[in-house]
């Protein structure tokens, strides 16, 4: 199958058990409306082994993607979820549940990176970090689907390490609440 927004082999099980397979090079998703979220309901998908060379969500390229999603009577288990680019990793596993006509998500999520900077440049945050290296570990539920992940929205644990890299563009009360030092008055130097 080709088309803007994928390219590559879909194998559809003739029955309910097996998970349909996806082995792609390219899949290009666009983001889910708010209000678009409403007419999902995780229940009604089967389960996935998705794998794709390229993955591009909302104009972002996440680099290569793995997803292992297994269907619950409630809605989808992600057992993997794997995106990989020469900039950054991201894994995670959980479940989006839909019960009483509400979106539930839970998730445990870990991103990596060798130059963070970089990753956030690549997700539309560029100016605000150069260079380091980041691990960030995220146990989060949030009222929604994954796709409305945000950082208001969650409830649970954030760890965030990120070493060698600059601060950009912080306010000087923004640095002292945060405990970074400035000793030459430029960017704000962070480090492990």
């Amino acid at each position: 199958m080709r088309s803007d927004e994928l390219a590559g082999k879909i194998t559809i099980p003739l029955g309910p058990v097996l998970p349909v397979s996806l082995n792609l090079d390219y899949l290009k998703l666009a983001s889910i409306d708010s209000e678009d979220e409403e007419d999902i309901d995780p229940r009604e998908f089967p389960g996935v082994r998705l794998n794709s060379k390229q993955f591009i969500y909302d104009g972002v390229n996440f680099g290569e993607l793995a997803l292992v999603a297994v269907k619950r009577p409630q809605g989808l288990h992600l057992d993997r979820f794997r995106m990989s680019s020469r900039v950054m990793t991201i894994d995670a596993s959980g479940d989006w549940l839909y019960i009483d006509n509400e979106h539930y998500s839970s998730f445990s999520i870990r991103f990596d990176s060798k130059n963070f900077g970089k990753a956030m440049g690549a997700m539309g945050f560029a100016g605000t970090i150069k260079g380091g290296r980041s691990d960030i570990d995220v146990i989060a539920r949030w009222p929604g689907s994954p796709a409305s992940f945000a950082l208001e929205r969650l409830n649970g644990t954030m760890r965030i390490k990120v070493a060698d890299g600059r601060l950009l563009d912080v306010e000087p009360r923004c640095r002292q609440t945060a405990g970074i030092a400035e000793p030459s008055g430029a960017a704000a130097q962070t480090g492990a």
